[in-house]
């Protein structure tokens, strides 16, 4: 998996669609936050047992690792050496592998707070290395995933103004 050519392409869409890509173009924490909601989207796909098809666990690995890529791109992180993913990772059950995922993602972000930003940008390697070691549990072809959504992504019409986003309506 080249993560450093999936990065690029993560990056032109950005361009494309006016997502940053400079530091000063987005906000971190938003950044994190939504890549929390995707790995809150793993959990909820793994619980139900879907693995592939919309909304399955695949898609929403292959969302992490975009929005992961995102904000690596943005701060020119380097993905093509990834560190030897822990073996208590790697033989840890899915569960705890998504909540070790979450915690690794806010401790990223309390690296990134505290100017700490060679330690944020490891961690966002690590992250990556971590949902590949993931990819292999659930047996998911996660290059595969990931291009799939990119495509999805590119034919996606992103544009909000004035349309309500459904996601953020309540309903009494």
């Amino acid at each position: 998996m080249n993560l450093e050519q999936i990065k690029q392409e993560v990056m032109a869409l950005a361009a494309a669609q006016n997502f940053g890509v400079r530091p000063e173009e987005i906000l971190v924490a938003e950044k994190a936050v939504l890549i929390h909601s995707e790995i809150s989207e793993v959990f909820e796909a793994s619980l139900k047992n879907q693995v592939d098809g919309k909304d399955g666990v695949a898609e929403e690995l292959a969302d992490v690792l975009i929005r992961i890529l995102h904000l690596g791109g943005i701060y020119e992180v380097d993905f093509l050496i990834l560190p030897e993913t822990p073996s208590e990772f790697i033989t840890a059950g899915a569960n705890e592998q998504i909540l070790r995922l979450h915690l690794l993602i806010s401790q990223t972000w309390e690296d990134y707070r505290r100017g700490r930003l060679a330690e944020f940008k490891e961690k966002l390697v690590l992250a990556a290395a971590y949902l590949i070691a993931m990819s292999e549990k659930f047996k998911i072809d996660l290059n595969a995933a990931v291009a799939a959504k990119m495509k999805l992504n590119q034919n996606r019409d992103w544009r909000t103004e004035g349309k309500p986003n459904e996601k953020f309506i309540f309903k009494a």
